[in-house]
């Protein structure tokens, strides 16, 4: 499992394996529909888990490998006073 500290950071996965990412932000706003530069991985969805806290919400986002190769994952932060960047991820895919 992945955490906002890990933006800016390379993953390796292997063909079909899944990884989720929760994101944590204070105050308004949250963040928004990833943008995925190639077909490597997939989005798979994204939630609220139960256990919320009233500073902000969590939100955890589910992505498969589904090809050999790389991409860049970004998810924008939408809305709120205090301006975030986005979470970006490279994620390198090799087959088993």
């Amino acid at each position: 499992m992945l955490s906002d500290q890990d933006s800016g950071h390379e993953v390796a996965l292997a063909m079909h394996q899944a990884v989720d990412i929760t994101l944590h932000t204070v105050g308004p706003g949250a963040y928004g529909t990833p943008t995925i530069s190639s077909s490597v991985i997939s989005f798979e969805g994204m939630t609220y888990p139960a256990g919320q806290v009233p500073g902000g919400p969590t939100q955890l986002y589910q992505f498969t490998a589904t090809a050999e190769g790389s991409d860049v994952l970004s998810i924008p932060f939408d809305g709120g006073l205090d301006a975030h960047a986005p979470f970006t991820l490279t994620v390198r895919c090799c087959a088993q």
